[in-house]
Parts: structure tokens; sequence; C-alpha cells
């Protein structure tokens, strides 16, 4: 079955009759990957149902589309219980309320970068630098992706454009590292 493209009010009126309490979309999509593979999505279904968690889970592909689908409870969702926590944390995105799931306990979800550009030629430093920071009158890609730099050889991006910043950092080549953090 082909993916269909998610209708927020199509999965409300799915949610409601299912039961459940909310559709969390997160991985590469939600990070702004230019091409994602697939589309990762997990189900918050309230503890009375857990058993009904598999059915659940093949009535939201059989409605929208081989997605991949997690399923957790609400408990183990706020008892930390579940690995996939945090990720829902700094990166997912409730689609029942239309905004990030950092944002509903008070907190942006931002992706610190460290990165070295060692071994770089100064011509190709320069010009990484008018890539991320713009040249006569182009945006950088700091930019368009909301980018601060804090200091030599570090930024922080909203999770939402991670990727993007993560596909320039590999297609330069440059080394860098990445934390998730929330900020409150």
């Amino acid at each position: 079955m082909q993916e269909k493209k998610l209708s927020r009010n199509e999965i409300r009126k799915w949610v409601a009759r299912e039961g459940i309490i909310d559709v969390v979309i997160f991985g590469s999509t939600v990070r702004g990957k230019t091409s994602p593979n697939d589309i990762d999505v997990c189900l918050i279904i309230p503890v009375t149902v857990e058993k009904k968690a598999i059915d659940i889970a093949a009535s939201f592909r059989k409605e929208f589309g081989e997605f991949h689908v997690s399923v957790m409870t609400d408990n183990d969702f706020v008892k930390g219980r579940h690995t996939l926590v945090k990720t829902l944390l700094t990166e997912g995105a409730s689609v029942m309320n239309g905004e990030s799931v950092s944002k509903l306990f008070g907190f942006n979800n931002e992706t610190l970068f460290t990165y070295a550009l060692a071994g770089f030629r100064p011509a190709d430093r320069v010009r990484f630098h008018y890539l991320l920071r713009g040249r006569r009158g182009a945006k950088g890609i700091l930019k368009e992706t909301k980018a601060q730099i804090l200091g030599d050889g570090v930024l922080i991006v909203p999770t939402e454009k991670e990727d993007v910043i993560r596909e320039v950092f590999e297609k330069w080549k440059v080394k860098f590292k990445s934390r998730k953090m929330l900020v409150g």
C-alpha cells in the first residue's frame, strides 16, 4: 500500500474513532531531511487499550499507508519507560496539537553542532563561511535554518532544521558532532 499524505483533519477523525490520545511524527521527516526514506509515527494510546495496540497500529497503516508505526501508552510516556520517549521529546511533532512535543512541555527543541574545518584550504574555508552566512545579498544556510553561531565552530539550530545542517556538513566533509537539547 502506498503512503498517503497525512491530513491533520483525517488523523483527528481516526484518533477519535480509535479512542487514542495522539499521533506524533518524528524522525528525518521532522528534522528537515531533504529526501526522507520513510515517515515515523508513534501512536500514544491510553493504558486502558494497551491490549489492542497491534490492532490500532494495523488500523493506522490500513487508513494512512505503510508508515513506520510505534505504539506507546500514555503511562509509559509520562514515566519515561519507553526508549522512544527521549526522541519524541527532542524531535516529535504532535499532530493533534499542531506543535512540537517539547513545546507542549514548555521547551524548544534545538540541536547543538560543534564542527572543525581542519584540513580545509583557506579558500575552501571562505567558501564554506559564505555558504553559512550568505554573500552578495544571498541568504546563507544559517538564515534559512534559523541557526545561530554561538562561537568558533559551534552553532545551534532548531531541531526541525537539523538534517539540513547535517546534509551540508556531510556534503562538505566537515567533521562535526551534534547533541539534541531541550531549551526552556
